[in-house]
């Protein structure tokens, strides 16, 4: 897997080293914009050996196992919405979505809302 994501002007990383608890980006970028990474953890196949670390959203059910057990592409993920809003949750509880806001260009929660990112 050779997928890598430019998270600033001077930070380009492999996403599996993407909000893996460890800053690899002088600017710590790729440990700073870490809110859509589910609770769910995974050993994921490159990064730090045998530790577990949150599981992206983006990377549920796309496919591709990121997750070296495959946790990534199987199992009962939690969904909110339906039809277009349709999305993963980050929690497994009744009120998954009662704090969850559909947003351009994607989901957002409500802690995260006005604070200037």
């Amino acid at each position: 897997d050779t997928a890598c994501l430019e998270l600033s002007f001077s930070c380009y990383i492999h996403k599996h080293r993407f909000c893996d608890g460890i800053q690899d980006c002088a600017d710590g970028m790729d440990e700073m914009l870490c809110s859509d990474i589910t609770y769910q953890q995974c050993v994921r196949k490159v990064g730090p050996p045998g530790a577990f670390v949150g599981v992206p959203f983006t990377w549920i059910r796309d496919g591709l196992m990121d997750c070296t057990g495959g946790e990534d592409e199987k199992g009962a993920w939690p969904t909110c919405g339906f039809g277009n809003t349709k999305r993963y949750a980050s929690v497994s509880s009744a009120d998954r979505c009662s704090e969850v806001y559909l947003c351009t260009p994607g989901f957002i929660e409500f802690p995260e809302l006005c604070d200037g990112i």
